[in-house]
C-alpha cells in the first residue's frame, strides 16, 4: 500500500465515520478524487479497502455506496462471528505467550481511556480482536474473520453511536484472563458470551431507532 493509497483510505474512512456521507450514499471516484485532491487510482484503492472493512458496499454494477445495515445482516454477521471468534479465542489460549497477554491488556487499558469517544474506542476494539485472531495461528481463519471483525464500526454508521460499552471491556478482560490461563474451553465460552451480549445491545439500539 503506497503512501497516497494510505492517505486516501484514511481520509475517506474518517469522512464516512464522522457522517460526511450518510449510509446509502453513492461514492463516485471522480468526485472523491476532486474532494480529497487525490488520484482516482488511490481513491479506487481506498473504496475497495473500505469494502473489505465493511464500511462500503460495491454493487453488481461496480457502483460503490456507504454501507447500510439491515436487521437481517445484523443477525447473519453475528451468527458468523459467534462461530468463528470463539474458535479463534480458543486457539489463542493454546498459543499466547506472556508478551501477547501484555499487549492485549494494554489495548484494554486504551479502550478504558476512550469510553467517551466512540470512534477511538472502536478503532482500538478492532485492534484487540485482530490481535486475538492473529494469535490463533490460523491464517485462513484470520482472513475469514478479518472481513467482518469491524462490523461494530458499520453499526456505528447506522445508529450514530457505538454498540460497545463499559460492559464490553469487562468482557474483554475476562477473555484475556481465559487466554492467559491457557483454558481453551473457557476462552471459547467468554468470547461467545461477549458476542451474544453485543448482539443483544445491537437489537436494543435497533428497536430504539425504529421508535424514533
Amino acid at each position: 500500500m503506497s503512501t497516497a493509497q494510505n492517505l486516501a483510505y484514511a481520509r475517506l474512512r474518517n469522512a464516512i465515520l464522522k457522517g460526511a456521507f450518510a449510509p446509502g450514499t453513492q461514492l463516485r471516484q471522480e468526485d472523491l478524487a476532486e474532494k480529497f485532491k487525490m488520484s482516482r487510482t488511490s481513491v479506487r484503492f481506498a473504496i475497495q479497502a473500505l469494502a473489505d472493512d465493511g464500511l462500503v458496499e460495491i454493487g453488481d454494477t461496480r457502483r460503490s455506496f456507504v454501507a447500510d445495515v439491515s436487521l437481517t445482516r445484523v443477525e447473519e454477521t453475528y451468527d458468523i462471528l459467534s462461530m468463528l471468534e470463539p474458535y479463534s479465542a480458543g486457539l489463542a489460549a493454546e498459543r499466547a505467550g506472556e508478551q501477547d497477554v501484555r499487549e492485549l491488556r494494554k489495548l484494554i487499558d486504551q479502550m478504558s481511556e476512550t469510553l467517551d469517544d466512540d470512534l477511538a474506542y472502536l478503532e482500538t476494539n478492532s485492534k484487540f480482536h485482530r490481535k486475538i485472531h492473529q494469535l490463533s495461528g490460523n491464517p485462513t481463519l484470520n482472513e475469514l474473520i478479518d472481513r467482518i471483525v469491524d462490523f461494530p464500526q458499520t453499526l456505528y454508521l447506522k445508529f450514530g453511536k457505538s454498540t460497545e460499552s463499559a460492559t464490553a471491556n469487562r468482557d474483554h478482560a475476562r477473555i484475556v484472563d481465559a487466554i492467559e490461563s491457557g483454558d481453551k474451553n473457557l476462552a471459547i465460552l467468554e468470547m461467545k458470551l461477549h458476542i451474544e451480549t453485543r448482539r443483544r445491545e445491537s437489537h436494543d439500539l435497533w428497536s430504539k431507532a425504529m421508535q424514533t
